[in-house]
């Protein structure tokens, strides 16, 4: 039986989903809605928040609470608030809501 209790979910993948038991787990405990945070947003928030929006469970992206890193191609660099926001607006056209860490007080009234 699965609980409210720590669970920890060991993932390989920027897509918290791929070869994990996240999505069993989240049916057990009957999760209609995710909230994502973490790092690093070009890779696994996008993978993640995509992923959990086509399995159905609705995703909250907190924008303020996601961060990556500049990256470099073929001698370009490209800063790290361009990819945040370039991702942040991808995300929000795709699959639904990207809100600020004002969400979390607005739920604990």
């Amino acid at each position: 039986m699965v609980t409210k209790e720590s669970i920890i979910v060991e993932k390989h993948f920027p897509n918290s989903f791929q070869e994990t038991t996240l999505s069993e787990v989240l049916v057990a405990l009957g999760v209609e809605q995710v909230v994502v945070c973490g790092m690093m947003t070009h890779m696994c928030i996008d993978s993640t928040t995509r992923a959990s929006f086509e399995l159905g469970y609705r995703p909250i992206l907190i924008q303020d609470a996601t961060a990556t890193k500049s990256l470099e191609n073929n001698g370009v660099e490209v800063p790290a608030e361009l990819i945040q926001a370039s991702f942040l607006v991808a995300l929000t056209n795709f699959s639904g809501v990207v809100m600020s860490s004002d969400f979390i007080a607005q739920t604990d009234s």
